[in-house]
């Protein structure tokens, strides 16, 4: 911890009728107190997002990248997503993932449990999209993209662009669902479209995770199960 050091002048002794010394002497305390208040507060939320910082996710992640996403998300890997397959931290990520879910398994992925981690990681990084802190447009736009994309009316990359394919996706979801057809959504509308998203998502990750278990399929298609409630 970085401590503050803060000094402040000793008081004058005010005698008589100085009530003016008095005055400015309590507001200089005052403008001490309020710069400590803002610099403790700034400090503390400074460490707490530095604890909270998750792995970065570069863009146009390749397959090899969505494998050790879907690894990350299952708590197994807590490397770079750097794509490489042969390296020590994605070995040892698989033998822990084989171990805890009993699976009989090399460091070489079999194909069609490959396909299922790489459906893991893509749901998982739909997850996030989802959860993310709307600070920016960007962000704003990119979960509306996800959204519409797990609920089957977006199929084009998810790039927080309000364009032309995000505003055909809305008005596609407002006419199935009976509301106007502009191309805007209103804040319940869109609240009920995030929490039905996320509730999708969640199912097909169970879903995908209990099949993995069962090993009664080796692959499950992503989009079946996205578009399995439709």
């Amino acid at each position: 911890m970085i401590g503050i050091v803060v000094t402040i002048p000793a008081p004058q002794v005010v005698t008589g009728n100085h009530p003016e010394k008095e005055g400015v002497f309590i507001k200089k305390l005052l403008c001490i107190s309020i710069k400590l208040k803002y610099l403790m507060g700034t400090k503390k939320k400074h460490s707490a997002s530095t604890i909270a910082a998750k792995i970065p996710i570069p863009k146009g992640l390749s397959d090899a990248q969505k494998v050790q996403k879907g690894l990350w998300g299952l708590g197994f890997y807590q490397g770079a997503l750097d794509g490489e397959l042969n390296s020590y931290q994605t070995h040892a990520a698989l033998r822990k993932f084989y171990s805890s879910y009993e699976l009989d398994g090399s460091e070489v992925l079999e194909q069609g449990l490959k396909k299922q981690l790489i459906a893991l990681g893509e749901l998982f990084l739909y997850d996030r999209a989802l959860i993310a802190k709307l600070h920016t447009p960007e962000a704003q736009i990119k979960q509306l993209q996800t959204a519409l994309k797990i609920h089957g009316y977006y199929h084009d990359v998810i790039d927080g662009l309000m364009g032309k394919q995000t505003r055909k996706a809305i008005i596609s979801y407002k006419k199935a669902n009976l509301l106007d057809e502009s191309q805007y959504l209103d804040l319940d509308s869109k609240y009920h479209l995030v929490k039905n998203a996320k509730i999708k998502n969640e199912k097909s990750i169970d879903l995908i995770l209990a099949k993995i278990k069962q090993e009664q399929e080796p692959y499950i298609d992503k989009q079946l199960l996205l578009h399995s409630e439709r």
